[in-house]
C-alpha cells in the first residue's frame, strides 16, 4: 500500500538540495552539542573516531578505546537500520520512505533532549543515541542530480568541492583564451560550478550547525537538541506531503544506485 496520495508531486532537485543542506545543519548541530556534553567524542565524524580508536588501542587506553569504539558501533547500526528502512520503502513502493528513517531519528534525538544527561550522568552509553541517529541520516538523501552527497560528514564534500572548483577553473581559463562567444552565460550555468555550490553549501551549513549546536548546548544543555528535532519534524511533514526521495522505476539496491 502506498502511503502517499497518487497526485503528490515529488520535490524538484533544487528543493531537495535545500533539504539536504538542512540535514547538514542538523548533523553539525548534533555533533557540536554532543561533543561538548558527551565525553568529548564526535557523533558523526567516524574517520576521526577510527583514527583515535587505533591510537588508543596502541596505547592500551581501554577507556578511550571504548569512548571512540562505541559510537562507531552505534553509527554502523544506524547505517544498517536506515538502509534497511529505505529498502523496505523501495520494495513496498512507499513514496514517503524518507519519513520512515526520519521518524526513528526524531525519537532517538528527542529521548536525549528530554532526559538531558549532564555531569556524571552524561556517560558513554548516551553516545549511542546521537551516533545511531546520524548513521540513519547518512543514508537518507544520497544524491542531488548526478552527484553523490552525504549530510553527516564533510571530508568527501570538501574533496568534491575542491575538485569541482579546480576543474571549473581550467574550463573557464580555456574558454576565456579561446574567445568563444557566449562563454559568460555558459560560465554561470556550468555543471562543475553547480557541483561546487552543492558541496560547498554542505560544508558551510555543517559549520553553522556545529557553531549553533555548541553555543546552544552551553545555554540549554542537551535540551538544545529540540531545535534539530523540530527541523527534522518539519522535513518529516514535508516528505509526507511531497516525497523527497521517491521510488524510481528501475532503481537499484542501496549502494548500487
Amino acid at each position: 500500500m502506498n502511503w502517499m496520495p497518487r497526485r503528490a508531486k515529488p520535490l524538484a532537485t533544487r528543493e531537495r538540495l535545500l533539504v539536504v543542506w538542512a540535514l547538514a545543519w542538523i548533523a553539525g548541530f548534533v555533533d557540536g552539542a554532543g561533543y561538548l556534553a558527551l565525553v568529548g567524542v564526535y557523533t558523526s565524524h567516524m574517520t576521526g573516531n577510527t583514527a583515535s580508536l587505533g591510537r588508543f588501542l596502541s596505547l592500551k587506553d581501554w577507556r578511550q578505546v571504548a569512548a571512540h569504539g562505541w559510537p562507531l558501533v552505534a553509527f554502523f547500526v544506524g547505517l544498517m537500520g536506515g538502509a534497511t528502512l529505505m529498502e523496505i520503502g523501495r520494495r513496498g513502493r512507499h513514496q514517503s520512505r524518507l519519513s520512515l528513517v526520519l521518524g526513528v531519528e526524531i525519537v532517538l534525538l528527542a529521548i536525549l533532549a528530554v532526559l538531558d544527561p549532564r555531569g556524571n550522568s552524561a556517560t558513554l552509553g548516551w553516545l549511542w543515541l546521537p551516533a545511531a541517529a546520524m548513521g540513519m541520516q547518512t543514508v537518507t538523501i544520497t544524491r542531488i542530480g548526478d552527484q553523490r552527497v552525504y549530510s553527516t560528514y564533510m571530508t568527501g564534500s570538501l574533496s568534491k568541492f575542491a575538485e569541482a572548483l579546480a576543474g571549473y577553473g581550467f574550463w573557464l581559463s580555456d574558454r576565456i583564451r579561446s574567445g568563444r562567444p557566449g562563454w559568460p552565460r555558459e560560465a554561470v550555468r556550468h555543471r562543475l560550478l553547480g557541483h561546487a555550490a552543492v558541496t560547498g553549501g554542505l560544508w558551510l551549513l555543517f559549520l553553522i550547525g556545529g557553531f549553533s549546536g555548541a553555543l546552544s548546548q552551553m545555554t540549554w544543555g542537551l535540551r538544545a537538541l529540540g531545535w534539530p528535532v523540530l527541523a527534522l519534524a518539519l522535513i518529516f511533514g514535508l516528505d509526507r506531503l511531497r516525497p523527497i526521495s521517491p521510488v524510481h522505476e528501475g532503481e537499484k539496491l542501496g549502494f548500487e544506485g
